[in-house]
């Protein structure tokens, strides 16, 4: 059966984490979405001046992060396209794909606070429902007057996912493997493996 309310979590997930993976849970079940799609970038519009770990790598990451949870999957549609990836073109191609279906687009504060810097944000924000999650980068009064004044200006629909703020990133997991820490607790046991397994973190592995 085709799915009617889909998640997308997009990012570089560089790696995928726990609050990544907790984000998405509580999407999952509050908002009573038939699956998560996690789609790692090639390149974000954002981030095109930092090296990144190889998009193959990132994404078997996510794949071994969310295989025992049947409401995730990882999707490679970002990857296959030419860079820089814009959200507003992967949207177009899943309402393709899954005609009627709601989409609900999983988003950080500070992605939330520069969305009228994104390429035609006010289509994207007629298209799907953003669900905003609080992040120690801003205060809860600033990320909630800012949705409200979003909500207000372009008649969007942004809801606010009451979500503890989960101050991990993957920069700082990335800088605790390279100076030799474990990474224990911060990402997945099967990614953790892989990343102490195939040497991820080291300078080989980084493209960009």
């Amino acid at each position: 059966m085709s799915p009617k309310r889909i998640g997308i979590f997009g990012g570089s997930f560089d790696p995928i984490h726990v609050g990544h993976l907790m984000l998405a849970q509580a999407a999952l079940e509050r908002f009573e979405l038939d699956r998560v799609f996690f789609m790692p970038a090639k390149l974000s519009p954002f981030k095109q001046k930092l090296t990144m770990t190889k998009a193959t790598t990132r994404y078997h990451m996510v794949e071994l992060a969310v295989a025992d949870n049947p409401g995730f999957r990882v999707s490679d549609l970002e990857l296959n396209r030419p860079e820089p990836s814009y959200t507003i073109d992967t949207i177009r191609i899943l309402k393709d794909q899954y005609p009627g279906v709601k989409i609900f687009f999983i988003a950080g504060a500070d992605a939330v606070m520069e969305l009228e810097g994104w390429m035609t944000f006010e289509e994207l924000l007629r298209e799907v429902t953003f669900l905003a999650a609080y992040r120690p980068s801003h205060t809860r009064a600033q990320l909630e007057t800012e949705v409200l004044r979003l909500n207000t200006q372009y008649e969007a629909d942004i809801r606010l996912i009451d979500f503890p703020d989960v101050d991990v990133s993957s920069s700082y997991i990335r800088e605790t493997i390279m100076r030799g820490g474990s990474g224990k607790y911060l990402v997945p046991e099967a990614v953790l493996d892989y990343i102490n397994q195939e040497g991820v973190y080291r300078d080989h592995q980084r493209d960009r």
